[in-house]
């Protein structure tokens, strides 16, 4: 009797085990939870960078997008490392929280460039109102969230994060 009989009589055995089910060949689970709790740091990370690339120059959106496509690329390789299956189930959940931290980084690099405009305006001018009132007046405008700046930024986004799922695909195999 070899081993594939034993498990063709037995296969509730690998019903009761989930290691091993694993162990022969079946597809691991896809740990939904534990990939976003380790896609939610590389969000994060980019943020920053986003805001710290935005710091050095006023007109970097180029180098804003290029932050924005590896920032949405580095959380779906997050994901899939850390779920250790590609976003099947968690695809949706993934992808939120991606458009989430997006919204929150390019909602900071507005209030980056608020603060170094600010600062400029303030020893040239003098301002008549408060740094908060100056930002604040920024968002309330929407002025700062027109086409031109969110939807390259948007787009290099989706592009870095399309790129970044087929490659997870392709190293996964069929």
């Amino acid at each position: 009797m070899d081993k594939d009989e034993i498990l063709s009589a037995y296969t509730s055995y690998l019903d009761v085990r989930p290691a091993a089910r694993a162990q022969h060949g079946a597809e691991p689970r896809e740990a939904v939870a534990r990939g976003l709790v380790y896609a939610l740091p590389a969000g994060l990370v980019g943020v920053v960078l986003g805001v710290a690339v935005s710091r050095q120059t006023l007109v970097a959106v180029n180098i804003d997008m290029l932050v924005g496509a590896l920032t949405s690329g580095a959380m779906v390789l997050a994901y899939a490392r850390a779920a250790r299956t590609p976003p099947r189930r968690g695809l949706v959940p993934l992808l939120l929280l991606l458009l989430a931290m997006l919204f929150v980084g390019l909602a900071a690099i507005v209030m980056a460039r608020g603060w170094l405009v600010y600062s400029l305006l303030d020893e040239a001018l003098g301002m008549p109102m408060g740094r908060s009132t100056f930002i604040y007046g920024l968002f309330a405008d929407f002025e700062m969230f027109n086409s031109e700046l969110f939807l390259p930024f948007a787009l290099s986004s989706a592009a870095g994060c399309c790129l970044a799922l087929w490659k997870v695909r392709l190293r996964s195999g069929p």
